[in-house]
């Protein structure tokens, strides 16, 4: 027992340039942030957002700067990170727009890129391992899990009329696009009769793309859906494709340890799409069904199930180095809330 907790300690560095050897794949606000979600917003030009409905998005490396988006409904706004000798620095690149604030409701705001210098955002790497500012936390001993068989789920997208390269079933109107891969997915959901809600969440700060409640007995089953497009017409075996949605699921895993939250969030993002858009987030069930489901949970039982949706990957063709992504991942789920995940793929 000694000898594994020694080999899964993080060791910090401190570091004078990027990563190199390994691919940024997740970003996230500092901790605090999200302890204090409640307390924060970012405030626009055009808007004032609380901080849980914004979020960070990995962007390209170039040389030694590694991009991220700052994305808030449905405006985006791009950063740098730069590590040297002297630290590190977080810059906006995106020159040509008006940099957003950040601040506790009714407090004096700062630039976006000014919190950043004590509160930096913490950034994942394939194989392990974290940073933020210019400290880098490394595995003591490097841990490679394999995401196995039976955790791998394939469809055929073609006969559900499927483009896999298209990933919302909203965009820019509220016309659904049938043939998008989240409304396939809940198609499929609602076709198999076994649902109580079945909820869109897909926008910035979602929760996941879909969330599902049914109910199995005296048990509460919850179920994340995070869709992504492929980056081809055509399956195969592109690690490329797995990167954003298993930073995704890894971010969607702590909504198990405040799921009454969880369920007031919900509500609130339905109330706000239908009051700007005209249009609710319920698929199925409303907020009646939703409302006696959270008054249930607080006496029964639940779980959670996280879904991988990309219909990019093929099946049979899951390299290593892809089941490796994927086993992070899945360990990443179960060693912190026991939640085991699964890939619906082609």
């Amino acid at each position: 027992m000694t000898r594994r907790f020694l080999d899964n300690l993080l060791v910090p560095k401190v570091i004078e340039e990027l990563p190199s050897n390994c691919t940024a794949y997740r970003i996230d606000f500092d901790d605090f942030s999200y302890i204090f979600g409640s307390r924060l917003c970012i405030s626009t030009i055009n808007f004032e957002y609380d901080i849980l409905d914004c979020e960070l998005r990995v962007g390209a490396r170039d040389n030694d700067k590694q991009y991220f988006k700052l994305i808030c409904g449905e405006e985006e706004f791009e950063y740098y990170l730069n590590i040297d000798k002297n630290g590190y620095k977080i810059s906006l690149s995106s020159k040509d727009k008006s940099e957003p604030y950040i601040a506790k409701h009714g407090k004096i705001k700062m630039l976006l890129s000014e919190y950043f210098k004590d509160n930096p955002p913490i950034i994942w790497y394939s194989l392990g391992g974290s940073l933020q500012g210019n400290v880098f936390l490394v595995p003591q001993k490097e841990k490679l899990s394999y995401f196995h068989d039976n955790q791998i789920i394939s469809w055929d997208w073609n006969s559900m009329g499927v483009n896999i390269k298209t990933e919302s079933q909203y965009r820019s109107n509220n016309h659904k696009k049938v043939d998008s891969i989240q409304y396939a997915v809940i198609q499929k959901l609602i076709l198999s009769g076994v649902y109580t809600v079945i909820f869109d969440d897909d926008d910035s700060g979602e929760i996941a793309d879909i969330i599902a409640f049914k109910e199995q007995g005296s048990n509460i089953i919850i179920e994340f859906y995070h869709c992504k497009y492929s980056k081809s017409e055509h399956p195969g075996a592109r690690i490329n494709d797995l990167y954003e949605v298993c930073g995704q699921a890894e971010k969607s895993v702590f909504w198990k340890g405040v799921i009454m939250e969880m369920i007031d969030r919900m509500k609130k993002r339905h109330i706000r799409r239908f009051n700007t858009k005209n249009v609710g987030r319920f698929e199925f069930g409303g907020v009646d069904e939703l409302n006696i489901l959270q008054k249930k949970l607080m006496q029964k039982p639940f779980s959670l199930n996280i879904f991988l949706v990309q219909p990019g990957v093929d099946s049979t063709r899951i390299s290593n180095d892809m089941r490796v992504i994927l086993g992070a991942t899945s360990d990443y789920c179960n060693d912190t809330f026991s939640v085991p995940v699964r890939l619906i793929c082609s």
